[in-house]
């Protein structure tokens, strides 16, 4: 980020840039003077900076909980008979963030008991509870708020005390003081979630029929509350604001299955016949609040003013039928298949009913006879399958035109039309072929995966734009055709394997190749894209590839930005309405995706190491409006990043940089800010001790493992001008986001 000092000198040279020739400037003195003389234009900001001695702001210093410990604690304990077994465990976390005022813990428990009722029967439950309370951290937008984001709002002439040791509210942008927030401020989520799954087997009089009964509980309670404080921030203008929210969401599953085996001769045979039925139950609760009468005043029951309440319950349902078969012939020649009929009351009830099936072929080559002489392969197996699979990621009744009942005219309940509807919306489909090669050689030294894959997605989920005069702006559809394809390729071997020494490597590596091949047409037969700000969904593209306006850099004669006309990029122009929007050869999905795993022991001490590549993408940085404009969003309101540094100065000057304006330009969406996502991590690196029984001696214990461990060590980007955490969610967006933390960890663990 800038210095205050090159802040400054930026500032100063905007005033040059914009004010200069009318009013006679030619240097950054005469820029400086002609602030210090119109205060009532610029203000005062630089002027009592400089009065109070140009004092530098590290706002990292301030809001960095430099050690930030992780405690863990975790206990557990087994035992039974040939009756009845169990296992408890109680587990513990305390992890403060590395940022001021955030926090979290979590308790977790389990309590499983495996009962032999009879000789056919055995009653198996598995029960977990967990405690969750977080004091988070406001991220993925640009939250003045937020301490996170603190470096790049507040810029470092602004100090977060008054010389007098008081807290300083005053800043331009608004900006808030976020250590006064950390402490006065509440942001808690308290989860509470408890689950249990509870089996009968009933081994039938029937030989090799076995039939599980299953019911399983999921139970979710989440509570939420927001304090903005009545002195300062977010909340200081309507005396303090307060938001409360509490949700319980509820699964329920009903599992019922049959499991036969059949051998005779060389054959052998499993069938299974499956019926399930789940119930997801969600309601909800929230109220706000403002004014209140004195500080540390938080609950509602205290707020002078309610703003506003609301409550909902929502339910779905899903319901299916699944039979599996499994066949293999002396163990070289397998066969299996799977059809399954699965209904979902997210979709009209006419179609709401899919059938998924899959079929599967495998062959054991390593078991033939022309093998029996080829000592070096323990395993060699071919096998290749196809299927069908559905997805029903849409929301629930998106398929009805539905009433909305959440507004009012003039104080009166109202109703009005909340949403478009699709009748006969139906499940997606999505075919896949796979086939593939494993092997196992020299004594399982050496070990290995070659995997193709072709997946065809049909009748597509998704959002389809409406004509403004239908009253909606988007209605769900199944509406067009993708396919993504790749190999993928697993490799591992023992390097040394010695009774002292061992060293195995082992890793991956995938690619994918996605493309959409069909979209809805519209009445005059054109094709009906899918845009949005910084992507379309276009035939023969991948999908939601990255659309937007070429940047072609700056003209050198006068530090203006320039633009190409379109996707030819033969034409520029410095005036960006007239610049066309085009695809930009790639989308937010990496392409290539690799990794490596290395496990090294020496006698009693172990070392192991993991890291991972993704690349073949672009991620677009989210807010560069407010980071890297070239006008009073970097030098005024808030902080720019030091690559404005390299801004056009003078006639013939060769940069990216725009010259630096006292201006404030629109938000405008182009590829300068598109970057190239690659990137290594290094994301796990152990080194430790592991002393048996008899190293321990007579001290009651059986095994002591000690070990140091380091996560998200070191991080490689391809594209240097890229300045975020480049592990960035699906959409590929950059968003100020809280990045890996570097965590260290030490840890014992001790059997007696």
């Amino acid at each position: 980020m800038l210095t205050g000092a090159e802040r400054e000198m930026l500032y100063y040279e905007g005033i040059l840039n914009t004010y200069g020739t009318k009013n006679n400037l030619s240097n950054l003195e005469d820029a400086k003077n002609f602030y210090l003389k119109n205060p009532k234009t610029f203000g005062t900001r630089y002027k009592v900076w400089n009065d109070g001695g140009r004092k530098e702001t590290r706002w990292q210093d301030y809001i960095t909980n430099k050690n930030a410990p992780i405690r863990t604690y975790d206990i557990s304990a087994t035992g039974g008979n040939e009756n009845i077994s169990y296992f408890i465990s109680f587990g513990h976390l305390d992890q403060e963030a590395t940022v001021i005022g955030a926090s979290a813990k979590r308790y977790t428990g389990t309590m499983n008991f495996n009962i032999k009722l009879s000789d056919a029967f055995r009653y198996n439950t598995q029960n977990n509870v967990g405690y969750a309370e977080q004091d988070g951290v406001l991220e993925q937008s640009a939250y003045f708020a937020s301490a996170r984001a603190v470096k790049f709002f507040s810029p470092p002439i602004w100090s977060p005390y008054n010389p007098d040791g008081s807290y300083n509210f005053k800043q331009q942008g608004g900006n808030y003081n976020p250590i006064y927030l950390a402490k006065n401020d509440i942001n808690l989520s308290k989860v509470t979630r408890i689950t249990s799954n509870n089996t009968i087997t009933w081994n039938t009089p029937i030989d090799n029929l076995i039939f599980k009964h299953t019911l399983g509980v999921d139970n979710q309670r989440i509570n939420y509350k927001v304090y903005s404080n009545r002195t300062h921030g977010g909340g200081a203008d309507v005396g303090g604001q307060a938001t409360v929210a509490d949700l319980n969401r509820t699964v329920y599953t009903i599992q019922n299955s049959l499991n036969y085996h059949l051998n005779f001769d060389d054959h052998s045979f499993s069938f299974t016949a499956l019926q399930e039925y789940q119930n997801n139950r969600s309601s909800w609760i929230s109220a706000n609040g403002e004014s209140f009468a004195a500080d540390g005043l938080t609950n509602l029951d205290s707020a002078g003013k309610p703003t506003a309440i609301g409550s909902g319950f929502s339910d779905w349902h899903l319901g299916s039928y699944l039979g599996l078969l499994n066949y293999n012939y002396k163990g070289k020649y397998l066969f299996n298949s799977s059809y399954r009929r699965e209904g979902n009351s997210r979709f009209d009830p006419n179609t709401r009913w899919g059938d998924f099936w899959s079929v599967g072929l495998g062959w054991n080559i390593h078991k033939e006879n022309f093998l029996d002489n080829v000592s070096f392969i323990d395993n060699l197996k071919l096998r290749a399958s196809y299927g069908l699979t559905g997805n029903a990621g849409i929301g629930l009744n998106t398929y009805q035109s539905k009433l909305g009942f959440s507004s009012d005219y003039g104080g009166t309940a109202a109703v009005f039309p909340s949403s478009y509807g699709q009748s006969g919306l139906r499940w997606e489909i999505a075919s896949s072929f796979e086939a593939g090669l494993e092997f196992d050689l020299f004594d399982n030294r050496i070990n290995g995966v070659f995997n193709y894959y072709e997946r065809k997605t049909e009748d597509m989920l998704q959002e389809v734009p409406l004509s403004r005069t239908s009253g909606h702006n988007q209605q769900n559809k199944n509406i067009g055709e993708m396919i993504n394809s790749g190999i993928e390729v697993e490799l591992g071997g023992a390097i040394i394997s010695k009774d002292d020494v061992t060293l195995t490597l082992s890793g991956q590596i995938g690619t994918n190749k996605n493309i959409v091949t069909k979209l809805a047409k519209d009445g005059k037969g054109q094709e009906i894209n899918i845009t949005n700000t910084t992507r379309r969904v276009a035939t023969g593209k991948t999908v939601y590839e990255w659309y937007m306006v070429n940047y072609a850099g700056v003209n050198p004669d006068n530090g203006n930005a320039l633009y190409y006309t379109d996707e030819t990029r033969k034409a520029t122009t410095e005036d960006f309405t007239k610049a066309k929007r085009a695809f930009q050869g790639k989308g937010a999905i990496p392409t290539l995706l690799a990794g490596i795993n290395i496990n090294f022991t020496y006698k009693n001490f172990f070392l192991s190491a993991q890291a991972n590549y993704a690349g073949g993408h672009k991620v677009w940085e989210d807010w560069t409006r407010y980071t890297n404009s070239s006008g009073r969003f970097s030098t005024d309101y808030y902080n720019g990043i030091n690559k404005l540094l390299k801004r056009w100065q003078k006639p013939g000057d060769k940069t990216d940089v725009p010259k630096i304006t006292h201006s404030t330009a629109p938000w405008r969406t182009h590829n300068r800010f598109l970057y190239d996502g690659d990137y290594i991590r290094l994301r796990d690196l152990t080194l430790g001790v592991n002393l048996n029984n008899k190293a321990l001696g007579e001290v009651g214990i059986t095994n002591l493992k000690v070990y140091v461990r380091g996560l998200n060590l070191y991080t490689w980007v391809k594209d240097k001008n890229f300045q975020y955490d480049p592990e960035v969610s699906a959409e590929g967006i950059a968003s100020l986001t809280n990045p890996p933390t570097k965590n260290f960890i030490l840890r014992v663990n001790i059997k007696f």
